[in-house]
């Protein structure tokens, strides 16, 4: 029986990859099925009638009667049924402004980042002395490594690519390495969503995901977990985000990435509203695949 989730879009990191009005999925609820199962067939014996169908994720979109809503729950096919009634960003929304935030005391934000740089830092002064690769997942503006590389004795040891989707973060993430002298990272205008934004990239020593497991579905972060694999070199350390929003998923995480065969390092204290995880690769690194769409954010 699939689980009922409400994807809140509190988890303050990366809203900026939500899509837009001219894109957002439309409906009150995302029914999410099995990678094997055609979304229209499950909307079909409901009694459904969709208003997006999304092969590719695979789910579609609906308005359900409690009816409708408890049939497509008990269909073994369904992985998740998704509450989408709060919609996804708020027309005109200026993402530059939104990163804004992280000047703001008042927000969590600056508290989220500190912590996510610290272990950035920890990783980098544990690290044997040698050049070190990283990726960053869905990067805006590069806050978090950008803002550690710019004054750490290891900056010159550092190579690597940022992928963020929006061109005016990636401007600001370009501009800001360049200010820092950062020669060695890339800033790719891509979707960090296909797995071809990362070849050439990939294996890397330090993975960051953050902002990304707040915007996608339950059955999309533990895919992705399961993908990291292929990003990573052996004994790579991957850092992640996600809100404690109630019913707090951040143990569940932490659950999927051991099965992904990676071991818990740090995780932030459940009294701050923001999880930050840090896990190490325990098993052998997975070649990269071509052409694969490891996430669809829906907000």
């Amino acid at each position: 029986m699939a689980r009922l989730s409400r994807m809140s879009g509190k988890d303050g990191l990366a809203p900026h990859h939500r899509v837009g009005p001219d894109t957002r999925v439309e409906g009150s609820y995302i029914v999410v099925v099995a990678d094997d199962a055609d979304p229209r067939a499950v909307a079909e014996r409901a009694g459904v009638t969709p208003r997006h169908v999304l092969p590719r994720m695979p789910a579609f979109t609906a308005d359900l009667t409690d009816a409708q809503l408890d049939a497509v729950r008990r269909d073994p096919h369904v992985s998740e049924v998704v509450d989408n009634a709060r919609g996804g960003a708020p027309e005109g929304t200026d993402w530059a402004d939104w990163h804004a935030q992280y000047d703001d005391p008042q927000s969590t934000l600056p508290r989220r980042l500190i912590a996510v740089q610290s272990q950035i830092r920890a990783f980098l002064d544990e690290r044997p002395p040698g050049p070190l690769r990283m990726v960053s997942m869905c990067a805006g503006q590069g806050r978090d490594i950008l803002g550690v590389l710019a004054d750490h004795p290891r900056r010159h040891d550092v190579t690597g690519r940022l992928v963020e989707l929006n061109p005016d973060l990636a401007a600001d993430a370009t501009t800001s390495a360049r200010a820092a002298g950062l020669a060695g990272i890339e800033v790719r205008v891509g979707d960090a969503a296909q797995s071809d934004s990362y070849a050439g990239a990939a294996p890397a020593d330090l993975v960051l995901a953050c902002g990304i497991f707040g915007n996608i579905t339950n059955a999309a972060i533990k895919r992705t977990v399961g993908f990291l694999p292929q990003l990573c070199a052996a004994g790579a350390t991957v850092i992640w985000t996600r809100h404690r929003d109630e019913p707090d998923l951040v143990p569940t995480v932490c659950d999927w990435f051991t099965a992904s065969g990676f071991a818990l390092r740090w995780l932030s204290d459940k009294s701050e509203p923001y999880g930050v995880g840090v896990h190490t690769l325990t098993v052998e690194p997975t070649p990269l695949t071509p052409g694969e769409r490891i996430f669809r954010f829906i907000r």
